[in-house]
């Protein structure tokens, strides 16, 4: 009886956690921010379970900058989302997102590392954009995947008054 209070309390406290971020639509550079992120958590992943340790700081290295501005991009979506506990709700996310990664590869544990060998040569190269579709294309694990914004209407043009002719 004391699980099923435990298990009603949790479902209770995600309906009310879950409409606050369900109505936060992320931007296009929001939402690649987040695959990119949640592809970096994949691979710290692999590489413990596997022992990629050189292939995952390479990869590190090489898209420092891009990791860098994923990472600044999602803590700006979180605080716009969540106002003051942006950052908190962050942490929170990455630390589910990794235990969510880890489950996976757990469930795939013969496996993970055969599977995901490739995936290293095919990240060392390429853009945030294409590491974010790569994440899309493999199937790996994202924890949320907010609603992309509406596109903004193109203000229409000021009309212009006639010019007033010299009298």
């Amino acid at each position: 009886m004391k699980f099923a209070h435990i298990l009603l309390a949790g479902a209770a406290a995600l309906a009310v956690a879950a409409p606050a971020i369900a109505d936060t639509c992320a931007q296009p550079a929001e939402r690649t921010a987040l695959e990119l992120h949640a592809l970096q958590s994949h691979l710290a992943v692999v590489a413990i379970r596997c022992r990629q340790d050189d292939n995952y700081r390479t990869f590190v290295e090489r898209h420092r900058s891009e990791l860098t501005g994923a990472y600044r991009t999602s803590v700006t979506y979180f605080r716009r989302a969540y106002g003051a506990q942006g950052v908190r709700r962050f942490d929170m996310y990455s630390t589910e997102l990794a235990n969510a990664h880890d489950q996976d590869a757990a469930r795939s544990e013969a496996f993970i590392c055969r599977d995901n060998a490739a995936l290293y040569q095919q990240v060392m190269g390429g853009t945030s954009d294409q590491l974010a579709r790569l994440t899309v294309e493999r199937n790996i694990v994202t924890t949320m995947s907010p609603d992309a914004c509406a596109a903004t209407p193109a203000r229409p043009a000021r009309a212009t008054r006639p010019a007033r002719r010299a009298r």
